[in-house]
């Protein structure tokens, strides 16, 4: 039961890469459209799996009375999309869903020491493909850096710290900085 929990688990958390399409293809004000409706969506049965227990066979255990990390990627989507410019939106959802992703899914194999830098190749080749789409590879390096070093933060006292909404807004705040220093 438990791998296909994480198998469903990581389709959900894969399906944020069709974010990547629909705004080079649509655009922001499309995206964000897309974006906001799915958010509420996904909170709307995130009630009802905290209240009624709907879906809680996907959650792990300590999210079971707490929000999932859905959630909290759908928060800092908008929040990006809202602030940022393409590119950088561009990337900092490519490495929060393809790096993390790849990162969780070699945790969940017990090959911790090789999650981060996985995460840092995959979000740097990505990236580096993406250079199609107007992702600046010097700004996306620092990025990926930056999201894998925070990736590793887990909890800061008693207090869970997730990564799904680390990860995407701290690329896309250090891709923004990189961009600015850098002057590119």
């Amino acid at each position: 039961m438990k791998n296909k929990r994480e198998l469903i688990r990581k389709v959900i958390h894969f399906s944020g890469l069709s974010y990547l399409p629909v705004y080079i293809y649509f655009g922001r004000d499309f995206v964000l459209l897309c974006v906001i409706i799915i958010f509420f969506i996904a909170l709307f049965l995130e009630i009802l799996r905290l209240k009624y227990g709907f879906f809680s066979s996907i959650v792990r255990n300590y999210e079971k009375r707490k929000i999932g990390a859905h959630i909290y990627f759908g928060i800092a989507t908008i929040f990006i999309t809202s602030i940022f410019p393409k590119d950088t939106c561009i990337s900092a959802v490519t490495i929060a869903t393809l790096g993390d992703g790849v990162a969780g899914i070699l945790k969940n194999l017990s090959l911790r020491m090789l999650s981060s830098i996985s995460m840092l190749i995959v979000s740097l080749i990505a990236c580096i493909v993406l250079m199609n789409f107007g992702v600046k590879i010097i700004p996306a390096f620092f990025a990926c850096v930056a999201a894998t070093l925070i990736e590793r933060i887990e909890k800061i006292g008693k207090y869970y710290i997730n990564d799904n909404l680390t990860v995407p807004i701290t690329s896309a705040f250090t891709y923004e900085l990189a961009k600015y220093i850098i002057q590119q």
